[in-house]
């Protein structure tokens, strides 16, 4: 009896048979409860039992009867609606942890502790495949013995479990690794005395990150909701794998873009320096020369005062714009009257309209429109609107409105010209584009005085 009870019911064995003691006492039919039994084959087995007392023997001896009822498979569906509740629960809480940008080794140790738990086994590991692809490493687990998580690697031939799961593809479940005849058991699981174990591949968009694996170290029937959640938990272990490496290359581009942005704009600092003086004193003598000249000599000289201011705004426009990209521009938003401005740049605007014969019209409330917005950067987008408003317009007027809304104002700027090709609409604020190019232009400029404007519209929080 001794050897039976052993033998059933393990670790229990002698509150067993304290139990069986207590019975040859009873004088009424008691219910004893359910026992975990473990058979031969390594099952375990859940019987109810219920004693009555049938009398005495003519010795004297006590006759009692017991009866088991095998409800292995009522605790077993009880048992699985309880863990598969939790099991909804970890993911759920894992779900939460991985979008909230947690450190990947948090999440992955958090990912084997509910693993564990959520599968009631001692071991569970995530397993990271080397860049060399030579060996999957232990980066996260839980029941491993000290110093092995960080260091411990294992094999990715078809030999162990760890390998065979990444070279199938699937899951992969192992009743009892003493008797897998499909690899054999690495010493990682050996010196544990892994018995039942479900491994599956952690996901990536290019190559597997690793593999997931839960085991135990006895007999463990592992169901399809186990499956399911074992493999739940690996692919939101490898969507957060791959949203990190998405973060850090889009880290390293911008820190690349922002390094290019920066050499462009000390680029062009320079060369509108180096540029800007040998120009300014063009402008100048030729200045000078169209005051002491007479007839088309004076008309030469002048054409090279207007050509050469045309480089200097070109090259200015460039300038703002690498500020722009580099964002070096500093604003500073301040109350003021935006009637004032608009009107001060209508003045600005009246000569180069006028020499056009075009008509400049400003349509706008006679009291003040107060804003909060940087005067200059205001004036800068007014003036690039205007004035490319009147650079593409042969005839007619050019009209500024402005209207105010609930929240803001809106700003309008129409004329009479030819219009923009539909075609080139998507275009028509992107820097250095122009509608026609090459020796089809028929207007100068670098392609860049409404892109400013839009940037530095959308730098004071307007669109």
């Amino acid at each position: 009896v001794q050897e039976w009870l052993w033998r059933a019911y393990g670790a229990r064995h002698r509150e067993v048979q304290a139990s069986i003691d207590r019975l040859y006492d009873l004088t009424e039919r008691v219910h004893e409860g359910v026992f975990e039994i473990r058979t031969r084959d390594l099952n375990t087995l859940y019987w109810d039992f219920y004693s009555s007392p049938l009398g005495r023997m003519s010795d004297g001896r006590r006759i009692v009867m017991s009866i088991a009822i095998d409800v292995t498979e009522k605790h077993r569906a009880e048992a699985q609606l309880r863990r598969r509740a939790l099991q909804q629960a970890h993911l759920a809480e894992l779900g939460r942890e991985a979008l909230s940008g947690m450190p990947l080794e948090t999440l992955f140790q958090h990912a084997t502790e509910q693993v564990a738990r959520g599968l009631d086994v001692p071991l569970c590991k995530v397993l990271e495949l080397l860049p060399d692809r030579s060996a999957l490493r232990l980066v996260a687990g839980v029941g491993w013995k000290p110093g092995l998580v960080g260091t411990a690697t294992v094999g990715i031939g078809p030999d162990s479990q760890a390998g065979y799961t990444l070279a199938s593809d699937q899951p992969v479940i192992v009743p009892n690794l003493r008797l897998e005849a499909r690899f054999s058991g690495p010493p990682l699981l050996q010196e544990h005395e892994v018995i039942s174990g479900l491994s599956v591949v952690i996901p990536g968009l290019q190559e597997p990150f690793g593999v997931l694996g839960a085991h135990s170290v006895r007999y463990r029937h592992f169901t399809e909701d186990d499956i399911h959640f074992v493999t739940s938990v690996a692919n939101i272990l490898g969507l957060a794998v791959e949203r990190h490496r998405t973060e850090q290359e889009l880290v390293v581009r911008r820190e690349q873009a922002e390094h290019i942005a920066e050499f462009r704009s000390r680029v062009l600092n320079s060369l509108s320096h180096d540029l800007r003086t040998p120009l300014t004193g063009i402008i100048g003598f030729a200045a000078m020369l169209a005051d002491e000249l007479e007839g088309p000599s004076r008309d030469h000289a002048r054409l090279i005062v207007s050509s050469g201011q045309r480089l200097i705004d070109m090259l200015n426009a460039v300038v703002d714009y690498g500020k722009l990209e580099a964002g070096r521009v500093e604003l500073r938003p301040e109350p003021m009257d935006l009637l004032q401005e608009v009107r001060e740049v209508m003045a600005l605007m009246q000569p180069l309209a006028e020499e056009k014969g075009l008509a400049l019209r400003l349509e706008a409330p006679e009291a003040p429109v107060q804003v909060m917005a940087d005067p200059s950067a205001l004036s800068r987008i007014l003036v690039n609107l205007v004035s490319n408003a009147i650079k593409f317009t042969d005839a007619g007027y050019v009209a500024v409105t402005v209207r105010e809304d609930a929240d803001h104002v809106c700003i309008e700027v129409k004329d009479t010209g030819q219009g923009i090709a539909p075609a080139f609409q998507a275009d028509l604020f992107k820097a250095f584009h122009q509608e026609r190019r090459g020796i089809g232009r028929s207007h100068e400029g670098a392609g860049l005085g409404l892109s400013i404007a839009r940037r530095l519209t959308e730098h004071m929080g307007g669109t």
